[in-house]
């Protein structure tokens, strides 16, 4: 395999525009909701607590470990063998790309799977499947976090995880999966929402804000939707407004649920950004061409 890095780099004036319009409105909207968040605070934290905030940086790099692992996992299945250093590469030059609104993300690893010589067919259904795998196990975590307060939406987010996560299953297997591939991601994404878990519920201690296992649990879904969403970039906003909506459902409220979610995402740019300036030197680059 080649060395990759920062490939997704919009050239034209249209593709320019789109990415700082998709820019500017996110981080507009992140800002609407922490501000919006902290207002409705019945009692506002005093400062960060430094213990938590820590451990929930080092978090950061066992995401970034499994995101790689599954990025490995898909190519497998395409009949590709990435290195895991290599595919950790991919991974963190992938998600800084993902703030372009394209999805960079996945067009970054449609890249890479092209250059190993698989189709863009199969390799774009191979990651939209595995991404309705991610989708389905989150929805589940969601759904135990709110069955308390809200069994029948639990039930029905379980359902429908349970469900989605088949469909993607049997999709990936007409792709060639096998039961090994199949378990490997399965434990690959469950892995992902756990520590996704115990991020926010660091984010919850780092900020003093009430909000138990079960409540990060309730947040899940809000990654995995909001990524869907292209033209904000990497959901910038959108996650935490989702998040929001989650935390309504469950015990910590939508205010904590926002804030939250808000500290976790600058805690893993604080990871992302300097990794991404030091892999985004040298080798293989693509453009996005203007398009019309």
């Amino acid at each position: 395999m080649g060395v990759y890095t920062l490939w997704v780099i919009p050239t034209g004036h249209r593709q320019r525009r789109l990415a700082g319009a998709g820019g500017l409105l996110g981080l507009a909207l992140v800002i609407v909701v922490a501000v919006l968040a902290w207002n409705s605070l019945a009692e506002r934290p005093n400062g960060i607590s430094m213990g938590p905030a820590a451990l929930l940086a080092v978090l950061v790099l066992p995401t970034f470990a499994t995101v790689s692992l599954e990025f490995l996992l898909v190519a497998r299945v395409l009949g590709v063998i990435v290195p895991l250093r290599q595919a950790g590469r991919v991974t963190v030059i992938a998600t800084a790309a993902n703030f372009l609104p394209l999805p960079g993300s996945a067009l970054t690893r449609m890249y890479v799977l092209r250059r190993e010589g698989v189709g863009s067919g199969p390799a774009a259904q191979a990651l939209m499947a595995t991404a309705g795998l991610w989708l389905g196990v989150s929805f589940v975590a969601t759904g135990i976090g709110i069955a308390v307060g809200h069994p029948l939406p639990a039930l029905a987010l379980v359902a429908a995880g349970i469900g989605g996560g088949s469909i993607a299953m049997v999709w990936l297997t007409r792709l060639g999966a096998s039961r090994r591939h199949l378990l490997g991601l399965t434990l690959v994404e469950v892995v992902l929402t756990m520590t996704g878990i115990l991020r926010v519920w660091l984010a919850f201690a780092a900020l003093s804000l009430d909000g138990s296992l079960r409540d990060a649990a309730a947040l899940t879904a809000a990654s995995p939707a909001s990524a869907a969403i292209g033209i904000v970039p990497a959901g910038l906003g959108v996650r935490e407004s989702f998040a929001a909506a989650l935390g309504s459902l469950s015990g910590s409220g939508a205010a904590a649920a926002g804030l939250a979610a808000t500290f976790d995402r600058a805690m893993g740019l604080l990871i992302l950004i300097p990794l991404a300036i030091a892999l985004s030197r040298g080798g293989d680059k693509i453009r996005a061409e203007e398009t019309t």
